[in-house]
C-alpha cells in the first residue's frame, strides 16, 4: 500500500509545475529500441487511432471523446499510435522489470509506445483505463521515458510549455490531470515508454 501522506506531498509538488525530470532511466535503449521495432514489425495490429473501437466500457468513455478530434479534422492518416497496450492482450519484453524497478511504482504496467512521423496524439488527459481495470487507487501515477536520443521534430506539450531535447532514458512525471499532446512531426520514428502504476514513496 502506498504511503499516503507521501503521496500527497509529491502530488501536491507535481500540481506547481508543468512537468518534473525526475531522472535518467539505466538501460541499454538501442537494444531495446530495437526489440521494439521488431514488435512493432510483428504486431502491426497493435496500432490505434481515432477510429478505435472500446474492448469494453471503461474503455468506451474514452473512444466516445474521439469524436472531438475527429470534428477537428484528425484521422486515421494522422493519428496513428501503436503501443504494447494496444489490446486487452498486452505484449511484454523481457526488460520491462528493470526499467519499472528504478521507479517508485508498485503494480506497474510498462508500455513502449510509437508514434511514426506525421502523427499527432492530441490534446487529452490521460484516464489510466488499462491499469484501472486491476486498481481503484487514487494514487495513480505515469512516469514517461524517452527512449532514445531527442529528434528535430519530435515533441510534447505538458500545460502549455514545449518538452524537447531529451537524452535517451530520461525520465518526466507531470499531475495526472494535465492536459498535453503528443507529437511527431519529424522525419523519425518517436519512441517512448510509458509507466504507470500506484505511487509509492520509495524505490
Amino acid at each position: 500500500m502506498p504511503d499516503s501522506a507521501s503521496a500527497n506531498i509529491f502530488f501536491k509538488k507535481l500540481k506547481k509545475v508543468p512537468f518534473l525530470f525526475f531522472k535518467n532511466i539505466k538501460g541499454d535503449w538501442t537494444s531495446y529500441v530495437k526489440d521494439c521495432e521488431r514488435l512493432y514489425k510483428k504486431h502491426p495490429e497493435y496500432t490505434s487511432d481515432v477510429n478505435a473501437k472500446p474492448w469494453d466500457k471503461k474503455g468506451k468513455s474514452m473512444t466516445d471523446d474521439f469524436k472531438v478530434y475527429r470534428d477537428a479534422g484528425y484521422t486515421k492518416h494522422n493519428s496513428k499510435i501503436w503501443k504494447t497496450t494496444g489490446k486487452k492482450e498486452k505484449l511484454t519484453l523481457e526488460w520491462e522489470e528493470k526499467i519499472a524497478e528504478q521507479l517508485p511504482l508498485e503494480n506497474y504496467i510498462v508500455t513502449p509506445t510509437l508514434q511514426t512521423p506525421g502523427q499527432t496524439l492530441p490534446y487529452h488527459v490521460d484516464q489510466f483505463l488499462y491499469l484501472k481495470r486491476n486498481t481503484n487507487s487514487e494514487y495513480i501515477l505515469r512516469f514517461l521515458i524517452f527512449m532514445s536520443e531527442w529528434k528535430s521534430g519530435h515533441y510534447l506539450l505538458v500545460n502549455d510549455e514545449i518538452l524537447h531535447k531529451w537524452r535517451a532514458g530520461d525520465c518526466y512525471v507531470w499531475h495526472p490531470d494535465s492536459p498535453h499532446i503528443a507529437s511527431n512531426n519529424g522525419l523519425e520514428n518517436k519512441w517512448t515508454c510509458n509507466v504507470t502504476g500506484v505511487y509509492k514513496a520509495k524505490i
